[in-house]
């Protein structure tokens, strides 16, 4: 199975929700959060198969917009160290042994590999080490130690399902978290707080929603171009150290200013940085659905707030057409979720702005429209587009 596991990033912060830190998460087809986390399946779409899927479910009501300090996204990612367990229980000790329940190509690193085009599957019952485990699949999972911090907070899950056998789609689970660190206190159940105990959200249409857009995506800077038309001026307008990788970096202290007009190239773009943005194509997919816009006001300078912007996509990947406005869609002509007229505070997430949007797109042009008062410049901390993968 693909669980993702949704969180945060420890701060000073508040939240609405309870708040447990820690460093790993075990997931037995149930959600944790901690310095590690432990999930394991609790049943699936029937009961005489094993337990598969393909990424993971939002499982929380909790928003981005009451927490404070950095969005809810996923805090596992590629590489984190991942054991896959079976015939385990919430609150129990882990009995089945790694290794030894999974085929070798459908391992547990592949739930967090954000490839949907890859599967964990654990057969459960049946596999040496892990009898007891019945129906096959159920009370099988992993536990995994996030490399992202050391402490995180859980708020979600985000699942996919695999590429085949619905009947083994993973529909309960338990997420569990510790802070303990040895391998002998991470087998033991006295070691696990239990965080969430419900649906994976399987059986949902499609795929849930997080942020398309990540760190080091392509991303172009641009300048005095409005939605439909083309590129009237690129990669000459901002600081170097103010760049339009700053607006999908994660990071509400670095951000992303361009002035517009009275810079080389973009004379025409008035008021400074109306009709400035950038063109991005998310690298976590060919093909997403952006259906929001999650912004962050940047460190100074209110009256530089964008307020409003366009959203347009195109599946064209040319730089030429790129650059022409007959290559755009528009999906969004809206708020970024900035007041227009009452300060929403520096170094802070806003209100998530949705949209309804079923065209799937493999590049997007955003571009603000208006700002919040008279300045030299626009700038902001963050602007991720939010969406889906498409499946076909």
């Amino acid at each position: 199975m693909k669980a993702l596991i949704v969180c945060y990033t420890r701060t000073a912060a508040k939240t609405t929700t309870a708040t447990t830190i820690a460093t790993t998460a075990r997931i037995t087809a149930t959600t944790t959060i901690a310095t590690t986390a432990r999930i394991t399946a609790t049943s699936t779409t029937t009961t005489t198969t094993t337990t598969t899927a393909n990424t993971a479910t939002m499982a929380s009501t909790t928003t981005v917009t009451t927490i404070t300090g950095s969005p809810s996204g996923a805090i596992t990612r590629t590489g984190d160290p991942i054991i896959g367990i079976c015939n385990t229980i919430a609150g129990g000790s882990t009995i089945g042994g790694s290794g030894n329940n999974y085929p070798a190509a459908e391992y547990p690193p592949n739930a967090i590999d954000g490839n949907i085009n890859t599967k964990y599957l654990n057969f459960g019952d049946g596999s040496t080490g892990c009898y007891g485990s019945a129906p096959p699949g159920i009370n099988t999972g992993f536990y995994i130690t996030p490399t992202i911090s050391n402490a995180t907070v859980a708020i979600g899950l985000l699942f996919a399902t695999a590429n085949d056998f619905p009947t083994r789609d993973p529909t309960t689970v338990t997420l569990e978290g510790t802070n303990e660190t040895s391998t002998a206190a991470l087998n033991s159940g006295a070691s696990w707080t239990l965080i969430y105990n419900g649906s994976t959200g399987t059986t949902i249409t499609g795929s849930p929603t997080g942020a398309i857009t990540r760190a080091y995506d392509p991303t172009v800077g641009i300048c005095n171009s409005i939605a439909g038309g083309s590129t009237g001026g690129s990669d000459n307008h901002y600081p170097i150290t103010e760049n339009p990788y700053n607006a999908i970096d994660g990071n509400i202290n670095t951000k992303y200013l361009n002035f517009g007009d009275g810079s080389t190239g973009c004379y025409g773009s008035a008021p400074p940085g109306i009709n400035t943005g950038f063109y991005v194509t998310p690298t976590i997919s060919n093909a997403t659905v952006a259906i929001g816009l999650l912004f962050a006001t940047s460190n100074d300078f209110p009256t530089r707030d964008p307020t409003m912007v366009t959203l347009e996509g195109t599946n064209e990947t040319s730089i030429a057409a790129l650059n022409s406005g007959a290559s755009w869609t528009l999906i969004y002509n809206g708020s970024t979720g900035i007041d227009s007229y009452i300060d929403s505070n520096r170094l802070t997430y806003v209100s998530r702005q949705n949209f309804s949007n079923t065209m799937a797109f493999s590049s997007y042009r955003l571009l603000v429209t208006a700002k919040r008062g008279v300045s030299n410049s626009v700038q902001y901390a963050e602007a991720h587009i939010m969406g889906y993968i498409y499946n076909s």
